[in-house]
Order: structure tokens, then C-alpha cells, then sequence
């Protein structure tokens, strides 16, 4: 890290459409205007870029995205049937070969004696992209059980599947968090300065390497750790905070109900908020149901809403709840959802023009936090035209007037409730960071930048130059 006393960015746009340049010093936004460099101090010229406040990544996995960087993609749109799934797993080497992002539609549910054939005796396993679930041959088998004191309730031995004991898998593998320099790198070329990692066995490991990472200045970010109980006890940081205690819900094995609703409330009286996962109807049904017999509170969250119908985008925004959705899903996936989704559900996935305009106008009413895949938030302004346009002809619909108020958002602040917070303007924190894209706003949303001309700007000991 480097410290700078000031930094000067020449010829900016700024969210309004104004040209003007920018100073930060000791942490914040000094001035905004027509400003002639001070002696000695760094200047960017910025060519009339787009100026934006950090972004934040509203549901991300660190450690697993670190380690999807050295991982085989086994799922669409990479692998899309077991042909190409055996050409993906047919790698040199002995030592474990992990896979992601599988999904059944590319050869079912992967069975031990398959995955025997393609591989061999390599060890190897296979996640689902859900998250709860690996699939593993015998040599992984095998190995897993050496190194255990016997087998989970998770593991069915006759095919290899493995179903919600990560923790098992992570001490039978003794495996190390992984090192966070590349993601965080990666993060800070996005202009995304902030994270919430959401991952529902975060305890008092996990916060460890979290921080441990950002003192080393592996990890740059400001990180919202969200996780299980054990975070309860965990005092706040400057750059790193505790987050809502993560429910994963599983529509074919739910929890009692009961639990649930004394698991939000004991979350409550910690302070914390409630992160809920929901993928299917039912799933926001049950946690709809759960938050309003507990009682919500500002900070709790519906994770994802795959499937929101109006009645339930409705109860969303009466009880003010926020809720991160991924409506690229829909383009990175249609050609599944058209196959596998009931027709019915069509306009009900991955909303976000119904959300927009549940939302709006209403202080009352819920906020939405749009997440990203692949770590690509520009992706989500640039699709304001149709989402599908390679479905054999068909598309979902047309996601325009909600994509054109995230890019609204961005430059009011107000368009879209709870989408940005934070001002270019004098006197407004810059530890957050700033980011500027290789276009004004008029040109902004078309398609994603070629490049961001820098990443995180911040002064003092997490500053960059």
C-alpha cells in the first residue's frame, strides 16, 4: 500500500452528466469542480470517463470464487452434456481435480461408477451449482474416508453423492481457506470496493482469514461477513463487519418451522438481521410466513427470490425487507429455465422491473441489492434490450424500463430505492472508493466497459497509486 496525500482526477463525468474534476484527500472527496493541481500532487486524467462511487457486491462466496479460479467448469454455458462434461474431467495428473457449476441437465444426477469411467483413480469431486451438493468417485471416496472418522449422514456411498457436510468435506480434504490476492485484485479492477460474503457456515474461522487477508492488503475490500451464529460474538472492524445470520433453505428438506422462527428472533437480539435463501415458490413462501410470525427487521434479506410472484413481491415491500436478485440469470440460463420452468413461473424469475416498481415510491418499502455473476456488474446496466435473444426465437421479456432505472439509479441515487447510497460531492467519505468507466452516461449501459481506468481510490493505509 502506498499512502498519497491527495489525489487529483482531471476531466471527469460525473452520475449527473457534469464534467468536472475531483480531489480526494484524508479519506474523502476535498472538492468537485474546475480544480489546477496542487505541487506535488498525482494527477488521473480521466478523458471525459464515467466517475462512480465504489460498488458493492451484495452476495458473494470468497473463499469459493477464490478457489473457482483453479476449479474445472462442469455447467452450462461452459459443459452442456456428458460429452463435453468427459472432455472438461479428461486432465493430466494424480492429485485431486475439483469441478463446479455443475448441474444435472448436462448428464443427470453424476453417479460414482460414471465418474469411475471418465477419471479413473484420480480423485475427484464435483459441485453442484446450488452449493449443497458434490458429487465424488471412488477414489475421492476412498480418500475422504482414510482420512475421517467415517462417513457423514450426507454421504450416499452407492452413488457418491454428498449433501450439505462441507465442513466434514473441508476436514476430511484439511483444507486451508485460500489465499485472497488474485479475487481481491480482480474485485478492485471491477471498481467493486465492498463485499458481503454470504456464506451460511461463516463463523469464527472464516472471519479470521478474512481479516487476516486484509491486514496483509491481500484483500482490499470492506467485507460484510455474513454467517452462521458464531458470528454473534464478533466485534465490528473498520473494514470488516458482521453480517445477517444466513438460512439456507431447501425446499425438499426444510427445516421446522418453529426453528426458524426462533432462529430470526435470536438473531434479532444479537443485532443482527436475517439473510433467508430462497431458489423456489415455496421456499419465499416459508420465509415470508417465518419473518412476519418473528417479527422483521430492517436488516433482514431475501436472498435471490428466484420465483416472486406479485403477491409476494407485494409482502416483500410491505414488510421492508431487502432483497439481492440476479436478473442475468436470466440470460445466462434461459435456454434451462425455458426447458426445466414451468411456463407459468416465466415472468415470475429473477425479477427486477417488479421489485423496481413494488419499491418505488414508497419509504416504507423494501431495497433492492442487484448481485452480479462471474464478478460482472456492468453486465446487468448493459442488458437494457431484450434479456433473451437466442432461445429458438422466444425471449421471457423485455427487462428495459427496470434496467433502465438501475442506470437512473445510478445517477440520481433515487430511482431505484437502496441501489446507492453514496455521493460524489465534497465532503463525502473516498476510503470507499471510486471507479471510472471508458465512457460518459450517455454511452454507460450500451454494453460493458472495455476497461476501468482505475480501481478502489482510497488515502492512507488502503489507498492505491
Amino acid at each position: 500500500m502506498v499512502e498519497v496525500a491527495s489525489l487529483l482526477i482531471r476531466g471527469v463525468e460525473l452520475l449527473s452528466g457534469q464534467r468536472a474534476d475531483v480531489r480526494l484527500a484524508h479519506g474523502r472527496i476535498e472538492d468537485v469542480g474546475s480544480l489546477a493541481p496542487r505541487s506535488g500532487e498525482r494527477c488521473i486524467a480521466a478523458a471525459g470517463g464515467l466517475l462512480l462511487p465504489g460498488l458493492h457486491d451484495h452476495h458473494l462466496h470468497l473463499a469459493a470464487t477464490a478457489t473457482a479460479r483453479v476449479s474445472v467448469r462442469c455447467g452450462p454455458p461452459d459443459v452442456l452434456d456428458a460429452a463435453m462434461l468427459a472432455r472438461a474431467l479428461d486432465r493430466p495428473g494424480t492429485d485431486w481435480l475439483r469441478g463446479i457449476g455443475y448441474h444435472e441437465s448436462v448428464a443427470g444426477m453424476l453417479h460414482r461408477s460414471w465418474l469411475d469411467d471418465v477419471t479413473g483413480d484420480r480423485p475427484v469431486r464435483i459441485q453442484h451449482r446450488g452449493g449443497r451438493m458434490w458429487f465424488l468417485n471412488s477414489a475421492a471416496i476412498a480418500r475422504l474416508l482414510a482420512n475421517s472418522d467415517g462417513p457423514p449422514t450426507g454421504l450416499d456411498l452407492a452413488s457418491g453423492q454428498l449433501f450439505d457436510a462441507d465442513r466434514w468435506l473441508r476436514e476430511a480434504l484439511e483444507s486451508r481457506p485460500p489465499p485472497l490476492n488474485d479475487l481481491g485484485t480482480e474485485l478492485s479492477r471491477l471498481g467493486i470496493t465492498g463485499v458481503t460474503d454470504m456464506g451460511p457456515a461463516n463463523g469464527t474461522v472464516e472471519h479470521a482469514h478474512v481479516a487476516s487477508e486484509q491486514a496483509r492488503g491481500a484483500l482490499p475490500q470492506r467485507v460484510v461477513l455474513a454467517g452462521s451464529a458464531q458470528l454473534d460474538a464478533i466485534e465490528d472492524s473498520g473494514w470488516l463487519a458482521r453480517g445477517p445470520h444466513k438460512i439456507h433453505l431447501h425446499e425438499a428438506n426444510l427445516p421446522p418451522y418453529e426453528e426458524v422462527v426462533a432462529a430470526i428472533i435470536a438473531a434479532h437480539e444479537q443485532g443482527r438481521g436475517v439473510a433467508v435463501h430462497c431458489v423456489t415458490e415455496l421456499e419465499l413462501v416459508f420465509a415470508l410466513a417465518a419473518l412476519r410470525e418473528a417479527g422483521p427487521d430492517c436488516a433482514d434479506r431475501i436472498e435471490h427470490a428466484a420465483v416472486a410472484p406479485n403477491a409476494l413481491v407485494s409482502q416483500i415491500a410491505e414488510m421492508g425487507l431487502c432483497v439481492a436478485v440476479q436478473p442475468l440469470f436470466v440470460a445466462e440460463r434461459g435456454d434451462a429455465y425455458l426447458r426445466d420452468v414451468p411456463a407459468p413461473d416465466w415472468p415470475h424469475l429473477y425479477r427486477l422491473r417488479g421489485f423496481v416498481e413494488a419499491l418505488r415510491g414508497d419509504a416504507r418499502a423494501g431495497r433492492l441489492r442487484i448481485r452480479t455473476q462471474r464478478a460482472a456488474p456492468f453486465d446487468h446496466v448493459a442488458r437494457h434490450v431484450p434479456v433473451r435473444q437466442r432461445i429458438g426465437g422466444q425471449s421471457f421479456r423485455r427487462l428495459g424500463r427496470g434496467a433502465r432505472a438501475v442506470r437512473g439509479g445510478l445517477a440520481t441515487g433515487a430511482a431505484v430505492p437502496g441501489i446507492i447510497r453514496r455521493r460524489l460531492q465534497a465532503g463525502a467519505r473516498a476510503s470507499a472508493g471510486v471507479a471510472a468507466v471508458d465512457r460518459g452516461i450517455e454511452q454507460f449501459g450500451q454494453r460493458r466497459p472495455d476497461r476501468l481506468h482505475l480501481g478502489p481510490v482510497g488515502l492512507g493505509s488502503r489507498g492505491f497509486a
